[in-house]
């Protein structure tokens, strides 16, 4: 089965020192017949991302972080 998944990537408590300032601070992941792909991203790039590959088939996976966007 074909998932997605969306995280948030790990911060040190030195925000200034931290690898992934916002708005750059979301991982999402997808695996593809058993091998695993991510990107860091923005929110919002990582909802459009979830979207999209769910039009293509592909399943939310359990503990993926859940938004409840307004429309």
């Amino acid at each position: 089965m074909n998932t997605y998944n969306i995280s948030r990537v790990g911060h040190n408590l030195d925000k200034d020192h931290s690898l992934y300032k916002p708005p750059f601070d979301f991982e999402f992941s997808w695996k593809n017949e058993g091998e695993e792909t991510f990107i860091i991203v923005s929110l919002h790039g990582a909802t459009k991302l979830a979207e999209t590959f769910e039009n293509f088939g592909y399943k939310e996976e359990e503990g993926s972080l859940q938004f409840n966007l307004i429309k």
